[in-house]
């Protein structure tokens, strides 16, 4: 990246910070999955206690990402998770207390689809890496030209 070029360096700036949101939101929901998981699995070895931590860690998870929505600037997007995330923290409050499995793992594939999502659009949003090395392009025009299109 070129330190002359302001615009360029507010874009990586811009792209990079995105990038760290989108994979902290993917990160969030990979543990939200990890951890119905484990509450399934302790349902099933009768470990209520593990169950219970594991579906409150969970609920944690998606209760953030609930509370994370910015209605404002997300507009029917924000509406429609907003829903998501209320039925998910409705069936996994209903699948601690009856100790569910089939609602855990409905949950879970909610999550995963939504985690799918958030994935595709971390992938869209990282920048194009550079194939040609600069000194091949014939030096420092090369490199400011590189520069300009990371």
């Amino acid at each position: 990246m070129a330190l002359n070029n302001p615009h360029s360096a507010y874009r990586s700036t811009q792209t990079s910070t995105t990038t760290g949101h989108l994979k902290q939101i993917v990160m969030l929901h990979d543990g939200a999955i990890r951890f119905l998981a484990q509450a399934a699995a302790a349902t099933a070895d009768k470990d209520f206690a593990k169950k219970s931590l594991n579906l409150n860690k969970a609920i944690q998870i998606i209760d953030h990402l609930w509370g994370s929505l910015d209605h404002e600037k997300g507009g029917e997007i924000a509406g429609n998770l907003s829903t998501i995330f209320a039925y998910m923290h409705k069936r996994l409050i209903f699948a601690n207390f009856n100790d569910d499995v089939v609602a855990m793992e409905e949950v879970i594939s909610h999550v995963r689809g939504l985690r799918e999502s958030w994935a595709a659009l971390d992938a869209q949003s990282k920048p194009a890496k550079a194939t040609i090395k600069p000194q091949a392009q014939g030096g420092a025009a090369a490199r400011e030209h590189l520069a300009l299109a990371a």
